[in-house]
Parts: structure tokens; C-alpha cells; sequence
């Protein structure tokens, strides 16, 4: 399993936009979400039943952190450092192998969340998806994927959008 990002920081008020690309960290605890999903039997009275990657968690990473040089990204991470703002994504789409939206099922999906104007502002070095229990409620739920990045500094006249690219 593989992940890519794409982040767009939009200016509201000028119209000038910031992207950044980079590859995130599948920490461990995915494995177990995966063999937990593949491990599904129909009629299986014991069956759990898994939450799929719910959210999108943004955060300001942990004291003393340098924000221009944070940290890499872990596997043993389960939780962000210091979680500033999570939310559902706003779109989940299957994507072809040319890069476009596939109304089949494929083996990438682009998970997309947009906080806009009053949303995660802040100074973030730090992002995550989360599955499972609880996850749309802050500092629960299964990390699944893991970022750090240098700072990149959101306030209330930008609009940050995330795709979140997975490959299986």
C-alpha cells in the first residue's frame, strides 16, 4: 500500500495558490485494520464490523519541534502529536490508471477533505487518516496513514485542500 498527497493552499482574497506534493508513512496499525476487513466472512456471527478511513486530522506537532525541519514521519505513530482540527472527507473516489475518477472499482482511491476559511487554522506540520471506532471524534479512532511536513501556516483568508491518494 502506497500514499500520496497533494495539498492546496488557496488565498481567498488574492487567488494565489500553494501546492505541495510528498509521500506519507501506512503506519502498523493498518496491517490489522486490512486483515481485519479481508478477514470478513458473510453470516459470521463474530464478525466486527470495521469503520472504513473516516477523517482527516490535522495538527500543530509535538513541543520542541522544529516546524521548518519536523520529525519523519513513523510507522508506530497512532495518534497525532497535537491534533488541531479533524473532519470527514468531502469526496472518496476510485481513480483510473490516466488519473481520473473511475465509476468502477479500481485499486487507488483519492480521499479529499476542504477545510475552508474557519477551519484548522493554525500553524500545521502534521496530518493523518483515521478509521474505525470513533474515529470522527479527536484523538480516536485507528490512524492509518501519517505526515509531517515543514510548517505550512493556514489562516482564516485560505482555503486548504487535501487529496489524500492511496494505491493497493
Amino acid at each position: 500500500m502506497r500514499g500520496d498527497l497533494k495539498i492546496i493552499l488557496k488565498n481567498v482574497e488574492t487567488g494565489i495558490e500553494t501546492i505541495y506534493e510528498g509521500h506519507n508513512i501506512i503506519v502498523n496499525v493498518a496491517s490489522e485494520l486490512m486483515a481485519e476487513l479481508m478477514r470478513g466472512i458473510i453470516g459470521d456471527p463474530l464478525r466486527i464490523q470495521v469503520d472504513g478511513i473516516r477523517t482527516l486530522a490535522v495538527g500543530t506537532g509535538g513541543i520542541g519541534w522544529d516546524l521548518q525541519n519536523p520529525p519523519a514521519a513513523t510507522s508506530t505513530q497512532t495518534q497525532l502529536e497535537n491534533e488541531l482540527y479533524r473532519k470527514e472527507f468531502d469526496s472518496v473516489n476510485y481513480i483510473d490508471t490516466l488519473g481520473n475518477v473511475s465509476p468502477t472499482r479500481t485499486n487507488v482511491i483519492d480521499l479529499t477533505t476542504v477545510f475552508d476559511t474557519t477551519e484548522a487554522n493554525g500553524a500545521l506540520v502534521e496530518m493523518g487518516l483515521f478509521g474505525g471506532t470513533d474515529s470522527t471524534l479527536a484523538n480516536n479512532g485507528s490512524m492509518i496513514n501519517f505526515y509531517t511536513m515543514p510548517v505550512l501556516n493556514k489562516s482564516a483568508s485560505s482555503n486548504l485542500t487535501i487529496i489524500w491518494r492511496l494505491s493497493f
